[in-house]
């Protein structure tokens, strides 16, 4: 007999990149963890089995994850309103940054697996 995955507990969360963690008001960007067929969708494996995160995929988990920011600012310091279409307004190098903070904060940790209640019986 088939049994159902358990859901996970991720949930969204806010996420600072650390070069603007001591800043007053740093850009802040609210990501849904990945599911896993998201994942799946986004992970590939080269010629010797290693899991791979193509660059391909980083605009890809943007869409699926990232959810809302707060204190994102156009060049004249106005904010950003959150939309799809103004994510080509990000730096390049913060999109990298935020689709792999996306990625790896898509599994739990070990001790968050652990915490899990046991699904045998």
């Amino acid at each position: 007999m088939a049994i159902a995955k358990s859901k996970t507990k991720l949930q969204p969360y806010w996420y600072t990149m650390e070069s603007e963690r001591e800043q007053e008001n740093p850009t802040r960007w609210y990501i849904q963890p990945l599911k896993p067929a998201q994942r799946e969708l986004l992970t590939t494996f080269d010629s010797h089995r290693n899991l791979g995160f193509h660059m391909h995929s980083y605009n890809q988990a943007l869409l699926f994850s990232l959810i809302d920011w707060q204190n994102f600012n156009d060049e004249d310091g106005d904010p950003v309103i959150f939309s799809k279409e103004n994510f080509e307004l990000m730096d390049e190098v913060d999109r990298t940054y935020l689709a792999l903070e996306i990625y790896n904060g898509s599994y739990l940790k070990e001790q968050e697996r652990k915490n899990l209640p046991s699904q045998s019986q």
